[in-house]
């Protein structure tokens, strides 16, 4: 079966000049060689030190649990 995806993405601007959110969208192939997606977000720490660094770290860590595993 083939996968068809369409994805968009939103974001309305808050008081900070910057966003801490991160994402990953990747394509991937099951067990089977059928084609699957991963699709992660992680939301920032609001403002606190290093947010953005620990949001990207968590989707970079999941991304590698998934895809090493």
């Amino acid at each position: 079966m083939a996968l068809k995806s369409e994805i968009a993405g939103s974001q309305i601007d808050g008081a900070r000049d910057y966003q801490e959110d991160a994402f990953l969208i990747t394509h991937l192939t099951d067990a089977n060689g059928d084609p699957s997606a991963l699709i992660v977000v992680a939301d920032g720490m609001g403002g606190h030190a290093a947010g953005n660094v620990a949001s990207n770290m968590a989707v970079q860590a999941f991304n590698k649990s998934i895809t090493t595993s």
